[in-house]
């Protein structure tokens, strides 16, 4: 995971926010990480990707719906 949080921040800005959508089980090292290397982090409610996953009805499950990225 500090494999990809290091290939990311370059990758996109080193502004970059993280989010995250689930705040326990696995999701839990991912916070961690993020908090100990002094990442920007939020937690997204179901609701909320639920509402933002209708921009992007009719394409299943893509990396597109998953990851989406603002800017």
């Amino acid at each position: 995971m500090l494999e990809l949080i290091g290939d990311v921040l370059p990758a996109l800005s080193e502004d970059a926010l993280w989010a995250v959508d689930v705040n326990h089980g696995g999701a839990a090292l991912l916070i961690g990480l993020l908090l100990g290397h002094d990442q920007p982090m939020v937690y997204l409610t179901g609701l909320a990707v639920h509402r933002a996953s209708a921009a992007h009805r009719g394409q299943g499950k893509t990396d597109t719906k998953d990851a989406f990225v603002h800017r």
